[in-house]
């Protein structure tokens, strides 16, 4: 298989739940606003105060801000209750780029088995690669939601590395600008003291903290941004 194909492969996630059909469809479809975890998988962030799954073909998957605007998520295209449906998929992103979103539930013993099949990472262009390694942990994450599983190691995880992300850039503009100017600072000394060593390592750091405060500003300008799909309704 080429290294292209593994990277757009379709992503597949299955979950297992003691629950019957008709609750595992429900509470993934009807009842997507009261499990979703919004802080942190939302286009809104903080602004957001729900998000819905409109249960029918032609349907839409949105979120809405506190000000009314709905950030559309996806489109329903299949609607098949309890067993099956599939959505396209674009958070924050234009129609053009939606990927496709199958999801199955299967009875398995005295419980119903979720299988998720996300396809079509092509679409998404230069940002496929990326999205396509992020992904897996992504739907691991929701899905454990889902699952009534939210504390699950991979979410604790998760949770940490969000909170910390969640800091004002601002703080990590500062810690990476004070880690360039000590890494310069050092990378001097050492060269005067004719320690190469030591010169290199601090000059690669200072080349690492450039990169970081690059990727900062970049990242600043980004959330800046006003959402894309954004609908007034």
């Amino acid at each position: 298989m080429t290294d292209q194909a593994t990277r757009f492969s379709p992503l597949h996630k299955t979950v297992v739940v003691p629950w019957s059909l008709e609750r595992a469809f429900t509470r993934f479809t009807a009842e997507l606003g009261s499990w979703w975890p919004l802080k942190t998988h939302s286009v809104g962030g903080p602004r957001t105060v729900r998000c819905v799954f409109e249960g029918r073909v032609g349907g839409e998957i949105y979120e809405e801000l506190k000000d009314g605007t709905r950030c559309v998520w996806g489109t329903v295209m299949v609607w098949e209750p309890p067993g099956r449906t599939v959505f396209t998929w674009h958070p924050d992103r234009t129609p053009e780029t939606a990927q496709n979103v199958e999801v199955r539930f299967t009875a398995e013993g005295n419980g119903t088995r979720l299988d998720l099949v996300h396809t079509g990472w092509e679409r998404l262009g230069a940002e496929a690669k990326k999205a396509r390694r992020a992904y897996p942990l992504g739907w691991t994450y929701v899905l454990n939601w889902w699952a009534g599983r939210e504390r699950s190691a991979v979410n604790r995880m998760m949770d940490v590395m969000v909170r910390v992300m969640m800091f004002p850039i601002a703080v990590w503009q500062w810690t990476a600008g004070l880690l360039l100017l000590a890494n310069l600072v050092a990378a001097l000394i050492a060269y005067r003291r004719e320690e190469a060593l030591h010169g290199h390592i601090h000059t690669a750091l200072a080349l690492l903290s450039v990169w970081w405060l690059d990727w900062l500003w970049k990242r600043a300008r980004l959330k800046a941004s006003p959402p894309v799909q954004a609908d007034q309704r």
